[in-house]
């Protein structure tokens, strides 16, 4: 899929799920991935996906990380260690690179009941070595790839603390990661979400924004709309709609158990939460899905800022 003679997908295969996993290349004077995939202990998943450009990692100047979950940092360390790659983050995911076990701590382990330590272990051995960010990013900073390809960093947490998008202004395209869910991807799950306020303001931000083409990690389904990586033109409006109805949904319904939850099992909340969704968005109950910490840890970060009277956790966007 190529939506503009500059940007160019790239899948990267992942061992551990027999799949590809996909990123985008941006060719200006500096090349750059936005995202580097899933966990990579060697450099042969990364070249095989760039050979077909005519580029070898080295040829990588840039890494532009959309937030810090282990299927977009998964080949930070190969592609640094092959020489030229910097990687750039937003500050509050930097974690996610430099410290994992506080990340799985604080991030991963939310909604897991059984096993932490276990999963812990494998986790990190997944991820493989920790690195240090070569650059801090805030809202409104600007990346220069050269030939007239400059990138804005726009913060849109909800989906982590630090997750943004990278908007290339002139041309009204924004790379977006997984910070746009719509109503997440087919099977079941809920969207994964750490704060459904900051969530729903960086979703109103976006409907200000100039957007001509919207790029996604994965191929999020709206509510009428086919999963799709791309959304284009009219579909971008009705999809980021879609993604605020969902959210303000979730959270009416989440609310409602915050007053019934008392002695109550994450999972049996996590249940009557998804049976009080609209059927037709195609939610299953939490034993039906084949990663049930997905939901359960959308549905547990709510709880935990319903608790606090809704309050934010302070993840909005940067003020600046």
């Amino acid at each position: 899929m190529n939506v503009h003679p500059r940007i160019h997908t790239i899948g990267i295969w992942w061992e551990a799920i027999q799949a590809n996993m996909d990123t985008y290349l941006v060719r200006g004077k500096i090349n750059a991935l936005i995202d580097s995939g899933p966990p990579q202990s060697s450099l042969e998943p990364m070249a095989t996906a760039l050979k077909s450009h005519g580029l070898v990692p080295a040829d990588i100047g840039l890494v532009l990380n959309t937030h810090g979950h282990g299927d977009h940092i998964g080949g930070n360390a190969v592609l640094k260690a092959a020489g030229n790659a910097q990687v750039f983050i937003h500050r509050s995911d930097a974690l996610f690179l430099e410290d994992h076990a506080l990340s799985f701590d604080r991030f991963y382990a939310v909604g897991m009941e059984n096993d932490l330590e276990q999963q812990k272990a494998a986790l990190l051995q997944q991820l493989g070595p920790e690195i240090k960010v070569d650059r801090y990013l805030t809202d409104g900073d600007r990346i220069d790839l050269g030939d007239g390809i400059v990138l804005r960093v726009i913060h849109i947490p909800g989906h982590t603390p630090g997750s943004c998008g990278y908007y290339w202004e002139s041309e009204q395209i924004l790379f977006a990661g997984d910070s746009v869910q719509g109503i997440s991807t087919p099977g079941g799950s809920l969207p994964i979400l750490c704060d459904f306020a900051a969530y729903e303001k960086s979703l109103e931000r976006l409907q200000a924004l100039p957007i001509r083409t919207l790029l996604l990690s994965h191929p999020y389904q709206g509510i009428h709309l086919p999963p799709s990586l791309l959304r284009e033109g009219e579909a971008v409006g009705e999809y980021l709609a879609d993604s605020l109805l969902v959210v303000r949904t979730l959270d009416e319904a989440v609310q409602r158990e915050v007053r019934a939850s008392a002695g109550r099992r994450l999972v049996e909340i996590a249940d009557s939460v998804i049976a009080a969704l609209p059927p037709e968005w195609g939610f299953k109950p939490v034993a039906h899905l084949p990663m049930p910490a997905f939901s359960l840890g959308t549905v547990a970060f709510a709880l935990a800022q319903g608790s606090h009277d809704g309050a934010s956790s302070g993840l909005g966007p940067d003020p600046n």
